[in-house]
């Protein structure tokens, strides 16, 4: 990864004035692939916040990502500052062990978020705020590859939201 455009992020790359009119800031937990990037996520994190904006937080735990240092506490960070969470079930299942899905969407809410959208594969997907659920059927498809999948859910999500 280190010669990826992602691998060389660092924190100092970020300017504070390209956060000035942002209004929701997407952070992916699959992007947590290094220490120097965690860091990097992190400050964008704080400068969006700085600038007034809401962050819009996808968990994407991967097993094989929360053996790297810091990763596992800078997911549980960014769970604590999210407005806007967007787990799959099987994050639900790891960030609330062994919690019904409705519970552990409503616990996620017991924090800043202001809502949840729970992404269920060809389920669908459940919407949560502080006064209602909402569940949306998946459109019928004959599946080729679910790569990204939940990916544009969430980003078509967070684009409505905007």
């Amino acid at each position: 990864m280190a010669n990826v455009a992602a691998g060389r992020l660092s924190a100092d790359d970020l300017d504070p004035a390209t956060f000035r009119d942002c209004r929701i800031l997407h952070v992916m937990g699959s992007s947590l692939f290094s220490p120097r990037m965690g860091e990097a996520i992190h400050r964008a994190v704080r400068l969006a916040l700085d600038a007034g904006a809401r962050i819009s937080f996808d968990p994407n735990v991967r097993q094989e990502l929360l053996g790297r240092p810091g990763t596992a506490e800078l997911i549980a960070e960014l769970m604590g500052l999210a407005h806007i969470l967007l787990p799959s079930e099987a994050d639900l299942a790891h960030l609330c062990p062994g919690l019904p899905m409705d519970e552990a969407a409503r616990q996620l809410l017991r924090g800043p978020a202001e809502c949840v959208f729970l992404k269920c594969g060809a389920a669908g997907s459940v919407y949560y705020d502080h006064a209602r659920r909402v569940a949306s059927p998946a459109f019928p498809v004959s599946e080729v590859d679910p790569t990204g999948a939940g990916d544009c859910a969430g980003g078509t999500f967070v684009a409505g939201l905007l």
